[in-house]
């Protein structure tokens, strides 16, 4: 009996394994999952919850700690029916638009770096998977797709990142900056903004908040 259980647990933990493999990772952990359990994650690497916006608001925590060596702010996206994580966005503030322009720069070229293989680049005129996911490159090894767009007048990078054994996306970090103008310094700010988005998860997310329509 003993031994039945502990094959049926060991599959289990394999099975979760395998499925959480097949999730888009921020700061490895997977985008994924129950968001008091990704909390508790987040919290581990040091992120705190920001009191100036509260616990949670409309399906997102609000953070503060420190990403890639920078303080940011971060704010992380769930289904509000199945608690399921989505999405983390971090925000980067930069008090002129040189500084801001200079770390997008930075930015973007490190994230090439971490996910480009020996194929190079893809550029992409749109974000549609039928034009990401192809014959030509579904049984490669290419990891990294990129598209560069103009968001509100600054420079905007996608990067796709396909699930190569499914055949299928896997996740799209997006980097870009916006400007707005801060109640605290009475002043323009430029915020970088670095999106990670779980393909799956977030199309489930779109899908859940269409049946209430």
């Amino acid at each position: 009996m003993k031994r039945i259980l502990f094959i049926i647990v060991t599959v289990l933990v394999v099975l979760n394994c395998e499925a959480q493999s097949h999730h888009f990772r921020f700061m490895g952990i997977p985008l994924d999952g129950d968001i008091n359990i990704f909390n508790k994650e987040l919290q581990n690497k040091g992120f705190k919850i920001d009191p100036n916006y509260g616990k949670e608001l409309e399906g997102t925590f609000f953070y503060n700690g420190v990403f890639a060596g920078e303080r940011a702010k971060l704010f992380v996206s769930y289904d509000e029916k199945t608690k399921n994580v989505y999405q983390a966005t971090i925000i980067i503030t930069n008090y002129t638009k040189e500084h801001a322009t200079s770390k997008y720069q930075e930015m973007r070229d490190m994230l090439e770096e971490k996910y480009k293989k020996d194929e190079g680049v893809r550029f992409m005129e749109n974000l549609e998977k039928e034009r990401i996911i192809n014959d030509d490159y579904q049984d490669s090894a290419h990891f990294e797709w990129k598209h560069v767009g103009d968001r509100n007048g600054y420079e905007q990078t996608d990067f796709i990142i396909p699930d190569i054994k499914n055949k299928d996306i896997m996740g799209l970090i997006s980097v870009f900056v916006v400007d707005n103008f801060s109640s605290i310094t009475y002043n323009k700010e430029y915020n970088l903004y670095i999106r990670y988005t779980d393909w799956k998860n977030d199309s489930k997310h779109r899908n859940n908040r269409m049946d209430d329509l």
